[in-house]
């Protein structure tokens, strides 16, 4: 099971560094059939990013991603969140996707190397998918592809 951070999904959605976009294919491409899981916090960071980017309701139709992923509720990764604040120093947003990947038992891929340094010291096992595409190789090796 994967957690994927909002930072992926925008490169995904929009080409502005071709690279970046480029492993965000190859990335879900490769991972096609793993369950996907996110904080309910995902739902808001991804339309804002998208209503910045697209007219409103392009925005709600790209946002229909939300139909092939497992959301965790809130209130169910609050105490988690709060604790891996306090031990990693990381912000709110960070904190609940790395509670996400520590109760379902996944594995976080970001484009944000700080989240990911938090992650994996709270021992969350963690991936930086702009290292490239032996990231890519790695994960889909942990999954038997």
């Amino acid at each position: 099971m994967i957690v994927v951070d909002t930072s992926v999904f925008v490169d995904l959605f929009f080409e502005y560094d071709r690279n970046r976009t480029k492993l965000a294919e190859q990335f879900f491409e490769n991972v096609n059939d793993v369950p996907l899981f996110e904080p309910e916090l995902f739902k808001i960071e991804l339309i804002s990013q998208l209503v910045r980017r697209m007219k409103k309701d392009e925005a709600i139709l790209t946002a229909s991603t939300f139909k092939v992923l497992n959301f965790i509720e809130t209130q169910e990764l609050f105490e988690l969140a709060f604790l891996i604040a306090l031990e990693t120093g990381c912000n709110a947003a960070d904190s609940f996707y790395i509670a996400t990947a520590k109760v379902t038992d996944s594995i976080l891929v970001s484009n944000d190397k700080f989240q990911v340094k938090n992650a994996r010291d709270f021992g969350i096992p963690a991936f930086y998918l702009l290292e490239g595409e032996k990231v890519i190789d790695e994960i889909t090796e942990l999954f038997g592809r």
